[in-house]
């Protein structure tokens, strides 16, 4: 009878350690073993639907051109032919510093100087203070005459040493500019030496 008693006792230590058995053969039911939750981490870039980013717009880049002056001086235009002289003269008693000139001098012959600018129609008025520069001789006479596209202008300037004038002109529209100055022949057989210049002369738009 004590052997009975025990081998129950024995019995029920196994079924309280080990559980009952299951069917297929285990010791443990596994049916009631929690199983552990996976966590999925969702990644910031990524959207849901699987739509795309839309493109970063770029500014459209300001322009590096340089706008076009509205003044140009003809001392730092290149001619199309013979460079005249440019610097600081006097003109009637007056500097200026913007000047181009061509010296007139010459014997047995009359002496006229040409300066001629190609305009490409972009400008309005040219405007200068034109006389006989104060290092000329004093006996000397010069004409100052302005061509636009080979046409002379209206108006011929005359000036003795002591005289000057303020002159504009409009050359809207006009391809290419001429400057012309000549000596006036006193009778002698060599003219007096002198400069015919345009002071500040410039153009405008």
């Amino acid at each position: 009878m004590a052997a009975l008693i025990a081998a129950c006792v024995t019995l029920l230590g196994f079924f309280l350690q080990y559980g009952p058995f299951s069917p297929d053969g285990g010791g443990k039911d596994v049916s009631s073993a929690s199983t552990p939750t996976a966590s999925v981490t969702k990644e910031s870039g990524s959207s849901g639907s699987g739509a795309s980013e839309p493109p970063t717009e770029v500014p459209p880049t300001e322009s590096t051109s340089s706008p076009l002056p509205t003044v140009q001086y003809l001392d730092s235009m290149k001619t199309l032919g013979e460079e005249p002289d440019t610097g600081l003269v006097t003109i009637d008693g007056s500097d200026y510093s913007h000047t181009v000139m061509e010296e007139l001098w010459g014997c047995n012959s009359s002496v006229v100087e040409q300066l001629d600018y190609d305009l490409q129609s972009k400008w309005k008025t040219f405007s200068a203070h034109i006389g006989i520069t104060s290092n000329s001789d004093p006996k000397a006479k010069v004409s100052f005459r302005v061509y636009l596209d080979g046409v002379p202008h209206k108006k011929e300037y005359v000036f003795t040493y002591r005289e000057s004038d303020d002159i504009e002109v409009d050359v809207s529209g006009v391809g290419q500019l001429r400057l012309e100055t000549e000596i006036y022949r006193d009778g002698e057989n060599c003219d007096p030496d002198a400069y015919g210049a345009w002071g500040e002369a410039q153009l405008r738009r």
